[in-house]
């Protein structure tokens, strides 16, 4: 359900991460990825994961940037820690949308990294709630919008108004 020219990856992960279809607008291609089971069931390397989507994303020029993970288990096998990861997200600006599913994930965990990035952290007991769950993130991606301005004297600015059509009015 992704927009058209909205670029993807699908990084896989249990012990090992393994990037199964690089960055692509080919939905297609992102669906065999995703329905490619084709990864040993071991330990769970989900830093090692997180953190190799945020380096892909970064070579990304979209002005629009994350990285959705979806996990079922509990971090215990990847090289780089929480704090490193944080800062790789912070550092490059990507956020995270963090995705917990069943008993054994860190709820506190998936949380702070998604909070600390400026992401969204999403909680689901069983696979019964997904679709629903990622219809809400393509609603988010569809209705994000990014304004930059670019003020040539800045020095008396002391609020910018900005409107989008009838759904947004604000003052930063």
């Amino acid at each position: 359900n992704l927009p058209d020219n909205f670029r993807s990856e699908v990084v896989k992960f249990a012990g090992e991460v393994e990037v199964f279809q690089s960055y692509t607008d080919d939905n297609s291609a992102l669906v065999s990825a995703v329905e490619n089971r084709d990864i040993s069931r071991s330990s769970t390397a989900l830093y090692d994961a997180i953190y190799q989507g945020i380096t892909d994303t970064t070579e990304e020029s979209s002005l629009l940037r994350f990285v959705i993970a979806f996990t079922d288990g509990l971090e215990n096998s990847s090289s780089n820690d929480r704090g490193s990861l944080i800062a790789h997200a912070q550092s490059n600006g990507i956020p995270l949308i963090s995705i917990g599913m069943g008993g054994l994930v860190s709820i506190q965990d998936l949380l702070e990294i998604s909070t600390q990035t400026g992401g969204f952290f999403f909680y689901v007991h069983d696979s019964t709630t997904l679709e629903s769950l990622f219809n809400s993130i393509n609603e988010l991606i569809n209705n994000t919008h990014i304004v930059t301005w670019v003020s040539e004297n800045s020095n008396n600015v002391v609020s910018v108004e900005i409107t989008a059509g009838e759904t947004f009015n604000g003052s930063f």
